[in-house]
């Protein structure tokens, strides 16, 4: 089996991790269209929720699951667009 096969078995969640200034309405339109964009892709693969951690200057952690229709596969694509729009490693896969 391929690591992308395995991944895609294994997989359960995927968690986005922004800090509160990330929470800007044209970065959240940017990472709307991106899990947009790759719920819409996958090639019949299973969807994961996404669950979205907002981190606090303070160090608190607001955990948000996203709607269902906003469900993703658990390919590297989703993933590589998030890290372009915030330019650093913000998702990962549970």
């Amino acid at each position: 089996k391929s690591l992308a096969e395995v991944r895609a078995k294994s997989t359960r969640e995927v968690h986005v991790t922004l800090r509160e200034e990330d929470l800007t309405p044209a970065l959240l339109a940017k990472m709307r269209d991106a899990i947009l964009k790759g719920s819409a892709g996958g090639n019949g693969s299973a969807r994961c929720p996404v669950l979205l951690h907002v981190m606090k200057r303070d160090r608190y952690e607001a955990i948000l699951p996203l709607p269902d229709h906003l469900k993703v596969p658990a390919s590297d694509d989703v993933l590589t667009e998030l890290e372009k729009i915030f330019g650093r490693p913000v998702a990962q896969f549970r």
